[in-house]
């Protein structure tokens, strides 16, 4: 009985959120179905906290064996989901540095000059790592066993995380866009345009003056593509949505 009674509070939230999330699914995730307002908060404050012991359960996480859907390329989907990150968090071991899999994420993220933040979890022969992370500042993890060095580590992580969020994220939605155009043979139903395209080529102005993580060619070509699109093609539209509607109101204005 005491082990059942343990954190009755969480483990409630957590039954609750459940049922939410499986109708949100049963529904095809609809927006309606999602947490707004002062539930969203609420949740946000439950999904972040932790326990010093074993949690008396475990929220669903994203996993690449349970959330790849069934005939989908596992590579094709792990680049995908890096190409929609705005950071690349890369954990520095030996395992890691033979792992094929990591190496192959690494260089995607190069590739696509996403903000790459190396954390050194064991201590590793610097000799052994890629020319290009030896180049970056990691973040020491190594003693992440002392609650106190660990929590610094945490800070200096967070840190970096904050630093330009606006830009990097910028970066991201735009070569999301650019490589959706690219891999549509350039539809030019896919160029940007009017606010999009004005936000868009500012950031570029600022991009291009940059020495670290600058825009890729394929950014820069669909912009000046965009910007050479007939002014006819260009159609202003003003939408009109509910706040529990943002996102298929978003996905609209994207597309």
């Amino acid at each position: 009985m005491e082990i059942i009674e343990r954190e009755q509070d969480y483990v409630e939230q957590h039954t609750q959120y459940l049922i939410q999330a499986l109708e949100w699914e049963r529904n095809q995730k609809q927006t309606n179905y999602l947490l707004v307002g002062e539930s969203r908060k609420e949740a946000s404050i439950w999904l972040q906290r932790r326990f010093e012991e074993q949690p008396p359960c475990i929220p669903t996480i994203w996993t690449n064996k349970t959330d790849i859907k069934t005939g989908i390329a596992f590579q094709e989907a792990i680049n995908q989901g890096l190409e929609g990150a705005d950071n690349f968090v890369y954990l520095i071991s030996p395992n890691s540095l033979g792992s094929e899999y990591c190496q192959q994420e690494l260089a995607h993220a190069f590739a696509n000059n996403k903000r790459i933040i190396p954390l050194l979890i064991e201590e590793t022969d610097l000799d052994l790592m890629p020319v290009q992370v030896r180049e970056l500042q990691f973040i020491d993890f190594t003693e992440h066993q002392e609650e106190d060095s660990y929590q610094k580590s945490i800070d200096k992580l967070l840190g970096e995380l904050k630093k330009e969020p606006s830009y990097y994220e910028t970066h991201k939605t735009l070569l999301v866009k650019a490589l959706k155009w690219q891999r549509q043979n350039k539809n030019p139903s896919l160029l940007l345009r009017g606010y999009n395209l004005q936000k868009f080529e500012a950031w570029l102005k600022v991009a291009q003056t940059r020495t670290d993580y600058p825009p890729l060619p394929l950014q820069e070509e669909f912009i000046n593509t965009s910007l050479k699109q007939p002014e006819t093609a260009s159609l202003e539209v003003f939408i009109s949505y509910s706040r529990t509607d943002s996102d298929l109101a978003r996905k609209l204005n994207d597309n």
